[in-house]
């Protein structure tokens, strides 16, 4: 598959919650996970459900084919994330996709519009959702 699921991808499939259908189907089809997803997943996992569940995610999230942070995507992250204003973890996994010549999937708001970024918006913060933001609805 040429596709990178994000971390908040994962942990809406692993959790169950509002985002869930819409990763399902991606995840299901084995995207590659960059290590950075990798290390965001396990440690949400292990502060939100324990040791026994992160182990298990992880060994999910492995069978799928990891991808390494290498010196020259660590030097477009950078690059990146100076460009784009993106925090660290973000434009390290921007770069990897990029480096890989893969799509990235995310329901983040710092990665839309960038290319081959697919953008899902959160269901929770569009209009009329019962989790909108306060300030979305003033």
């Amino acid at each position: 598959m040429n596709i990178v699921v994000d971390s908040n991808g994962w942990i809406s499939y692993f959790a169950s919650d509002e985002k869930a259908l819409i990763y399902n189907s991606l995840i299901e089809a084995q995207p590659k996970v960059p290590t950075i997803v990798l290390y965001e997943v396990y440690r949400w996992s292990l502060r939100e459900l324990g040791q026994e569940k992160a182990d298990a995610y992880a060994v999910v999230m492995q069978r799928c084919g990891i991808l390494t942070l290498t010196p020259t995507a660590s030097v477009a992250g950078a690059v990146a994330a100076h460009r784009y204003k993106l925090p660290a973890c973000d434009a390290l996994i921007y770069a990897i996709c990029q480096e890989n010549k893969l799509q990235l999937a995310t329901s983040d708001e710092d990665l839309k519009g960038l290319p081959d970024v697919i953008y899902h918006p959160d269901p929770r913060k569009e209009p009329g959702s019962r989790k909108e933001s306060r300030a979305a609805r003033r």
